[in-house]
């Protein structure tokens, strides 16, 4: 890998015009420079096209189009495969990265960390006008565990990926329609090491038009656990395992109802209030 290696950003875009010139300034406002932008639309019938001719004469966007409506996992699955870049990430069409430093930070952590297939960092969920409403830090996979066995979902954007490593999975599945970057990761897992950088890079937002979010979260939760069986077969888990697994998917999904409602009740934030000065001295000792 050089010592500026390119970047590829990828949007797969469908419907999500009205969001697109933000999610293009946020990259336009990097501080590296040495990147391009792919863009995969799938089959958009709203003002979408007339973003694009924005950046028709920006050699460093490239715009290609399904002949028809595909779904979230070919046009994930395109993206990658017009890419160019040494390092690619995902960035939604109604998402934009925060700060201008987030491709230069994600960058040096791949060249800190050369066996890494994935890097990731943290976010902000904010509602449809990007007011940001909480931060979700994302968290490290302990060595004795894995990303499969985390209870509570370890990996978020901003999620980026060495192409060479990639190259070494069956990449994206064309044929999922939600949940298509959890099932990459799973396979990542399984070519590299998976790193978690403590800082928030990327601003999510509620669409209402969401396909995984909102109403359609449970529909993502089912395709989830497609993609967690599938990497339970790769991995070569037990019949039984395999059996029991729905079962373990359905009580994680009630720990997570849980600890999210738990944290966001009035008593832990007073307790939160109490404790940190704690805690801060606790680190301050530890080091």
């Amino acid at each position: 890998m050089s010592a500026f290696p390119l970047f590829s950003i990828l949007i797969a875009n469908y419907n999500n015009g009205c969001y697109l010139s933000e999610c293009i300034d946020s990259i336009l406002a990097q501080s590296y420079e040495n990147w391009e932008v792919v863009v995969v639309d799938d089959g958009s019938t709203d003002i979408s096209s007339k973003v694009y001719e924005q950046y028709a004469d920006d050699s460093r966007f490239h715009i290609y189009f399904n002949g028809e409506n595909y779904g979230v996992g070919v046009t994930k699955k395109k993206c990658v495969d017009y890419s160019n870049g040494d390092i690619c990430g995902f960035l939604d069409p109604d998402d934009v990265l925060f700060g201008s430093d987030a491709i230069r930070t994600m960058v040096s952590a791949h060249m800190e960390f050369p066996n890494a297939s994935l890097i990731y960092s943290g976010l902000y969920r904010a509602d449809e006008n990007l007011n940001i409403i909480r931060s979700t830090p994302g968290l490290s996979i302990p060595s004795s565990s894995s990303a499969l066995q985390s209870m509570k979902w370890p990996i978020h954007p901003f999620a980026t990926f060495k192409k060479r490593l990639y190259d070494k999975t069956s990449g994206v599945d064309g044929s999922m329609k939600r949940s298509v970057d959890s099932d990459l990761y799973y396979k990542l897992e399984e070519v590299g090491d998976l790193v978690h950088i403590d800082c928030i890079q990327y601003i999510q937002r509620n669409n209402p038009h969401s396909i995984s979010l909102n109403d359609n979260a449970y529909k993502a939760a089912a395709w989830h656990t497609y993609s967690c069986v599938q990497a339970m077969k790769r991995r070569g888990l037990t019949d039984e395992e395999l059996m029991l697994f729905p079962m373990k998917c359905a009580l994680r999904n009630e720990y997570n109802k849980g600890y999210n409602k738990a944290t966001h009740s009035m008593t832990y934030k007073v307790g939160h209030i109490i404790t940190y000065p704690l805690l801060l001295v606790w680190k301050i000792w530890k080091k």
